[in-house]
């Protein structure tokens, strides 16, 4: 009898040590291997697949059990059919999860790599959103969740970024009309010349009053109307 008992106290503790070892099966997350628009944890795999078929990286630094605003986003915008479209044909998609409950939900030989990427990327909150070209190496822009996101409003946001890869852009500047190309240059220009006057008046630390918040609208107001010109052009000459 005491035999048998042991055995099966033996059978539990493998058990709970295996759990404890292996990592969870998650719905729509990869452990290893990249698919286009399919989530992984495979970095390198990702990183290896973008570069063979020249598409842009999407990295996702995330609490998946924690953190609030990544549940939002998760819900809001990753799960919405707009987005899942989208990146289907644009992005590979990287997570990186940094629980802090259930340490399962990572398998272990990741989660070191994962601690390394949040000191090789400067991440310092979650969620950030990292977009890299198809080299792995050059970052084209960041973006951060919201309240009031959602599938379409986030796509625009990622195709604004990715449309700006030196590879893209240059061919898409390149099939526009002589005057077109001049007013999406000129349109990108005073685009960064707001965002740099925008970036040195901060930097100021500026008091928030009534006149700062005005001043600080006005800059955001032209920063839209340009984007919406830029959009329009990038849009109506699509081949």
């Amino acid at each position: 009898m005491k035999r048998k008992y042991l055995i099966l106290g033996i059978l539990a503790f493998t058990l709970v040590f295996q759990l404890s070892c292996s990592a969870k099966k998650r719905k729509g997350i990869d452990l290893k291997g990249a698919r286009l628009g399919v989530w992984t944890m495979d970095y390198d795999a990702a990183l290896k697949a973008a570069k063979k078929h020249d598409k842009p990286i999407f990295l996702q630094f995330t609490g998946s059990d924690w953190c609030p605003w990544c549940k939002l986003m998760a819900k809001n915008v990753f799960a919405t059919k707009e987005w899942k479209k989208y990146a289907k044909k644009r992005l590979y998609l990287v997570y990186l999860d940094f629980p802090r409950y259930d340490l399962s939900l990572v398998p272990e030989r990741y989660r070191e790599r994962n601690n390394l990427l949040t000191q090789k990327y400067g991440v310092r909150g979650f969620p950030t959103y990292i977009i890299l070209d198809s080299d792995g190496v050059t970052e084209l822009g960041r973006l951060g969740a919201g309240r009031d996101k959602t599938g379409k409003s986030f796509v625009k946001e990622v195709e604004r970024v990715v449309r700006m890869r030196p590879s893209e852009y240059k061919k898409f500047l390149k099939s526009l009309p002589k005057s077109k190309q001049n007013e999406l240059k000129n349109a990108m220009d005073a685009r960064e010349r707001v965002i740099n006057e925008l970036q040195a008046w901060l930097e100021t630390r500026p008091q928030r009053t009534e006149e700062n918040i005005n001043k600080y609208n006005k800059f955001m107001k032209k920063l839209e109307r340009l984007e919406k010109k830029i959009d329009a052009i990038f849009e109506n000459n699509k081949k």
